[in-house]
């Protein structure tokens, strides 16, 4: 993979799908679940999610936080626009900070092991990890990105994704992983999770 770093960098969420398709290929060839093949710990969980609040009008955020609290969620991420007295606006709207932290997106870092490889890179340096994600990602990137968040666990500060069918007219996968009340995405609620590969099946 070192030898075509140039190419996946320049295109890191075509490889990312690649990497994706042949690691569970090879996992499920084998019997074992991802974790299992890659030499990880198994899925614990339960995984909690971030809420995440756009670039909207005062009266917009303010409504969609305040249906993110009902929820349960207790961790938020407020996108900036760079107009200072919009922000402060929003950030009215909340009453604490998140920490500094770098974003680790399965997609973007250009795959699985390269995110992997992003966290240890990040602990070393006592660097507090997000495990992000892109606007509309399916249930393939959700389970990928557990896996991530597992091993960036204990320095793990906040975790996007999970939206499933919140965002998607209809997911690749069934059933869609999503988190549930307060965020919350529990792998037992999942058996495929513990099947060979990623555990996932794609509809039909």
């Amino acid at each position: 993979m070192t030898w075509h770093t140039e190419a996946i960098e320049g295109n890191p969420a075509a490889w990312c799908a690649i990497e994706l398709a042949l690691i569970d290929l090879l996992a499920r060839s084998t019997g074992q679940t991802v974790e299992s093949w890659l030499s990880l710990p198994a899925l614990e969980g339960p995984f909690r999610y971030t809420a995440v609040l756009g670039d909207a009008g005062e009266a917009a955020l303010t409504a969609m936080a305040q249906g993110y609290r009902r929820m349960g969620f207790t961790d938020f991420k407020v996108k900036l626009s760079g107009d200072i007295e919009r922000d402060r606006a929003k950030m009215a709207v909340l009453d604490s900070f998140q920490s500094p932290a770098i974003r680790v997106r399965v997609s973007k870092m250009g795959g699985l092991l390269r995110s992997l490889g992003v966290v240890s890179a990040a602990r070393a340096r006592g660097i507090p990890i997000i495990v992000g994600a892109q606007v509309g990602e399916t249930s393939v990137l959700t389970r990928a990105a557990l896996t991530v968040a597992q091993a960036a666990a204990p320095d793990l500060l906040a975790q996007e994704r999970a939206f499933g069918t919140f965002l998607l007219e209809h997911d690749v996968c069934e059933p869609s992983l999503m988190f549930g009340a307060g965020g919350m995405l529990d792998p037992r609620t999942y058996p495929l999770l513990d099947t060979p590969g990623f555990g996932l099946q794609v509809a039909r």
